[in-house]
């Protein structure tokens, strides 16, 4: 009986520490999103991080190498990008008008047809123009989680800096270093091995998205991209929502043919990428349960707004990688994975 109690008390206590340390993160977001972006990035450079080690390049002079490389990119994304959001956010007023008008014009046809169609009503929840402002919204929580750059450069150096000193760490730290050393080094690498992956076929849909829509003429096709890019890290639902402004814009150009090329030149992307590349590259056990990524999606969009939506899908892959790894949190992990597979341990090595 006291056991029970004592069980119950400790499950009381684990949820209310968690609605707590939620609550911080969400006061502490300005701080902990440019922090998640750090982190996010230095996965991106440690196989280069690590490659320099192995050409035995100084450590120092292989972090400053990295930073190089990191502020070339900076530089060339803003150049890219800073000029095509800005033409965007100027034309965005008169493509709300454009939406608004169509979709008004669309309700008195229908209803002309003799449809029977609350218009009221299909403004209130279906507004086409608010697909405009929630890119707005994206690109902008974007651009201010970039305008702490300092402090993401900074904390990126500093991680790469500790990199070489982990696995030391890590053994003196542990009551069985040999184990946690496996365990953790099993866990980074398919960490990284998902994000870089992931990230390799988010530029490819963006680059694909971009030519297709110039091709067919629809307005600001980089911009599109670069928000097929960023959403393509949401598996299954980012590829809906990145689909839908172009749509839109499309409508406006074109009229239903624009949709029609719009969404068939997406599908086709995605179901190659998605459904052929992604698999193949990642292997079955690196996927999402569509119901924990659109969870996912709500509350860590809640929790960090706009960034947290971005890197919702990766923080849980993240998660479910670390759950994996241990036999008594394996069963979590299946109930996060796209399918009912997971390999055991037993099975990894053997592969």
């Amino acid at each position: 009986m006291i056991s029970r109690v004592n069980q119950r008390s400790t499950i009381v206590f684990t949820l209310a520490a968690l609605v707590v340390i939620c609550a911080g993160i969400k006061v502490a977001q300005p701080l902990v999103v440019p922090c998640l972006l750090a982190i996010f990035i230095t996965m991106l450079c440690t196989p280069l991080m690590l490659q320099l080690q192995r050409l035995n390049v100084p450590i120092p002079i292989a972090v400053v190498l990295i930073v190089i490389v990191l502020l070339l990119g900076f530089v060339v994304f803003m150049l890219l990008f800073g000029s095509v959001f800005n033409a965007f956010l100027n034309d965005l007023p008169e493509l709300q008008k454009q939406l608004e008008d169509k979709t008004q014009h669309i309700l008195e046809a229908l209803s002309a047809r003799g449809f029977a169609i609350n218009q009221s009503d299909v403004w209130q929840y279906l507004n086409p123009s608010s697909a405009m402002r929630l890119v707005s919204d994206l690109m902008s929580a974007l651009s201010g989680a970039l305008a702490n750059i300092f402090f993401i450069f900074l904390t990126v150096i500093l991680i790469l800096l500790e990199i070489p000193q982990f696995a030391g760490k890590l053994k003196q730290a542990s009551a069985n270093p040999k184990e946690m050393t496996v365990r953790w080094q099993r866990i980074l690498a398919h960490t990284n091995h998902y994000v870089i992956i992931k990230t390799l076929l988010s530029i490819l849909t963006g680059i694909l998205v971009s030519v297709w829509l110039y091709i067919i003429d629809v307005d600001h096709p980089m911009l599109w991209g670069l928000f097929a890019f960023l959403l393509n890290y949401i598996p299954n639902i980012g590829s809906i929502l990145s689909a839908i402004p172009a749509a839109l814009l499309g409508l406006l150009d074109q009229g239903f043919m624009g949709v029609f090329l719009v969404i068939s030149g997406y599908a086709v992307i995605n179901i190659v990428i998605g459904n052929f590349l992604e698999p193949k590259l990642m292997g079955r056990t690196l996927g999402l349960s569509t119901l924990i990524v659109f969870l996912s999606l709500v509350f860590w969009g809640w929790l960090l707004g706009p960034v947290g939506m971005l890197l919702s899908a990766p923080m849980t892959m993240v998660l479910k990688i670390i759950l994996s790894s241990r036999d008594q949190t394996r069963w979590l992990a299946v109930w996060l994975g796209s399918d009912a597979y997971y390999m055991t341990n037993d099975e990894k090595q053997n592969k």
